[in-house]
């Protein structure tokens, strides 16, 4: 419908094979996943940022989108993280209950066979500023608990960053 006539021949279009999603979700199934995510949690209240260097310290903004892992490490450690912590291990723990939330109702999350695979920081631009935020990539297994959520689910992705290409779950068959 909007592909310039030259490229429109290229292709056969109609014979395209495309997979039609299911316009029902069985609950109880248990699927596979992929995530590209961006876990955030939007402050309701400033939040202190631990001090710099010179003892100098600055605040996240109410409404500010700070990372899941650094909102519970500057609650938890207002005076820095200590380090005995394991803090890739808080950080995947940290994010799967971010995402766990984030699937109610749903679906249900099988935290035992989910796993943080990458982690990066990266810059995104948001109007005329920019910003870095947390990129994940989650592998693991649910278990649909509400068909018509999960439906939803599918449609709006998950996490605050979809229109930015994140939060889109890429379901495969379960492991049993």
């Amino acid at each position: 419908m909007t592909a310039p006539p030259e490229l429109a021949g290229l292709f056969d279009l109609p014979g395209l094979d495309i997979k039609q999603m299911p316009d029902v979700w069985r609950s109880g199934r248990r699927l596979a996943f992929d995530l590209r995510c961006i876990p955030v949690r939007r402050l309701m209240c400033p939040l202190p940022l631990w001090p710099d260097a010179d003892g100098r310290s600055t605040t996240y903004p109410r409404g500010a989108e700070v990372d899941v892992y650094l909102v519970d490490a500057m609650r938890r450690h207002p005076e820095g993280v200590p380090e005995t912590l394991d803090r890739l291990r808080l950080r995947e723990n940290l994010y799967l209950a971010w995402l766990g939330e984030r699937l109610v109702p749903a679906a249900r999350l099988h935290a035992d066979a989910t796993r943080l695979s990458t982690f990066q920081r990266l810059m995104l631009r948001r109007g005329v500023g920019r910003q870095t935020a947390p990129e994940a990539i989650l592998h693991g297994e649910l278990t649909i608990a509400d068909s018509e959520a999960f439906a939803r689910l599918l449609a709006s992705g998950v996490g605050r960053h979809t229109a930015y290409g994140f939060g889109m779950l890429l379901l495969r068959p379960a492991r049993v």
